[in-house]
């Protein structure tokens, strides 16, 4: 039986291909993983305190508890959106005493009638349910929403 040089060109790429494949599986096998310095740890360590129960904690900690307390949140680091301060600038409305000819609004904690000045700005009319108030340049609509 004659080879023509197709079937002969097919032999030797297969026969170069089992080579290489036999050379990579005993190197593979030759070979044995080192061992590794790394030692396993013990399943529950032993946790040692810092200080004596009933110590006080180091004073830099303390300081730094002192000054964040005094701090105010004015974003949360983990989300890009700012998160809107909780504190509100102005005046606020705290209520209205209502009467025809002396109307009363509690505006900041302090009571006010009509032609007061509370933290800059001017009482200018007091309503049932809203009280203006006016700075010189431009007039503050203080709605109340309680009882």
């Amino acid at each position: 039986m004659a080879l023509n040089k197709k079937d002969k060109i097919q032999i030797g790429v297969t026969t170069v291909l089992v080579v290489v494949l036999v050379f990579f599986v005993v190197r593979g096998f030759g070979k044995r993983p080192a061992k590794s310095s790394f030692k396993a740890l013990p399943k529950f360590p032993q946790v040692q305190p810092i200080s004596p129960p009933g110590a006080q904690a180091p004073t830099t900690i303390a300081k730094l508890k002192e000054e964040t307390r005094a701090l105010e949140l004015r974003r949360d680091p983990f989300f890009k959106q700012v998160v809107a301060s909780s504190v509100r600038g102005g005046p606020s409305l705290s209520g209205i005493a209502w009467d025809e000819g002396d109307p009363t609004a509690i505006i900041n904690g302090r009571i006010a009638h009509r032609g007061d000045s509370v933290d800059g700005y001017v009482v200018v009319d007091i309503q049932k349910d809203r009280v203006v108030l006016s700075d010189g340049t431009q007039d503050l609509e203080l709605k109340w929403v309680g009882e």
